[in-house]
């Protein structure tokens, strides 16, 4: 694991032009049974805002996440990536390193080095949910300009996960957003097929690729503003409620 982690580290240096190591982004390898102790372990140590774990049930599905060092309202410099060890899934190791290595350069970029969320009242569900979005949309794009390993969902969405975007659980976000970085890597790609896909009347979330798709051609793409997240999750809320409607005429068409 050690050895992978280094590779994936001198690939992610040699495209972003950082100088990340080992000791500055530590590796934590965790297994359902101990993560609770370890990943609270971590948070604490680096003062990070990620939120305390109170039960392995936490940990179903997870297989690996940034977690950011703070020092008072700033990033400090240091970060870890927990990384299960006892669970597979589609994805491989190297795409999940890589994807949370690009949370921890956005998370570090995004906000002049301070921490996004500060700057978010509690009542801006608009702008929380727009950050949502942005925060796994940006990890993918950041390794999809570099690498074949970022995990972007494949069009057509089937009806069935069409119905999973508008869930309002965290990993209805994570499909959103590997669905929007394929979205708008597609839209870059110019293919004259790929841009027939992306003028169709119901793709999903067109609001969203527009903005998206927009934002990334700027030098700092990375580069975000409370005003922008609450666009975005603006969006989020028109364009949900026309794939809404859009899949109750297709249940209707079908009989169900």
């Amino acid at each position: 694991m050690t050895e992978l982690y280094e590779e994936v580290l001198g690939e992610f240096n040699a495209h972003m032009g950082t100088a990340y190591n080992s000791e500055g982004i530590e590796l934590v390898p965790i297994t359902r049974r101990n993560g609770v102790r370890k990943k609270n372990a971590v948070i604490e140590r680096l003062l990070a805002r990620n939120k305390l774990v109170t039960s392995t049930s936490e940990f179903n599905y997870l297989r690996g996440e940034a977690i950011i060092g703070m020092d008072g309202d700033r990033v400090s410099g240091k970060a870890a990536i927990i990384f299960r060890t006892d669970i597979g899934g589609w994805a491989s190791d190297e795409s999940i390193l890589l994807h949370e290595l690009g949370h921890v350069f956005a998370i570090t970029h995004e906000y002049g080095g301070r921490w996004f969320l500060d700057d978010i009242e509690e009542d801006d569900t608009a702008s929380y949910s727009g950050y949502e979005i942005w925060k796994e949309f940006i990890a993918n794009y950041i390794v999809s300009r570099f690498t074949e390993h970022a995990p972007v969902h494949l069009y057509p969405l089937s009806v069935r996960e069409k119905k999973e975007l508008l869930k309002k659980d965290s990993d209805s976000h994570d499909e959103l957003s590997r669905y929007l970085c394929w979205a708008v890597c597609t839209e870059e790609s110019g293919t004259p097929a790929m841009t027939q896909i992306l003028e169709e009347k119901h793709i999903p979330f067109p609001r969203i690729i527009a903005l998206l798709s927009e934002k990334v051609r700027e030098e700092n793409y990375w580069e975000i503003n409370v005003g922008l997240m609450e666009e975005l999750g603006n969006q989020f809320i028109v364009d949900k409620a026309m794939l809404a409607l859009d899949l109750s005429y297709e249940d209707l068409l079908s009989g169900k």
